[in-house]
C-alpha cells in the first residue's frame, strides 16, 4: 500500500531544502517518528520529485481582499 504525504516546512534562512543531505535526514527523521507510533521497520519513506526535479517549492503566499 503507498501513502502520499504532503510535507510543509518552514525555511531556515541559508538553508536549501533541495540539497541531497538535509533530504536524507528528513527521511530519517520521519522513519523514526513512525517506528515510535508503533510502524515496523518495512516501511520505506522517498521523496517525490516535481518535474523540474525539485522536491520543494516556495509556496505562494495566499492574498486576503481588503475591506
Amino acid at each position: 500500500m503507498q501513502v502520499r504525504v504532503r510535507v510543509r516546512v518552514q525555511k531556515p534562512d541559508g538553508l536549501d531544502l533541495n540539497d541531497k543531505a538535509f533530504l536524507d535526514d528528513m527521511l530519517v527523521e520521519a522513519k523514526k517518528n513512525l517506528r515510535a507510533q508503533g510502524l515496523d521497520d518495512n516501511v520505506q519513506l522517498a521523496w517525490r520529485k516535481q518535474l523540474d526535479g525539485q522536491i520543494f517549492h516556495k509556496e505562494e503566499e495566499k492574498k486576503t481582499d481588503e475591506l
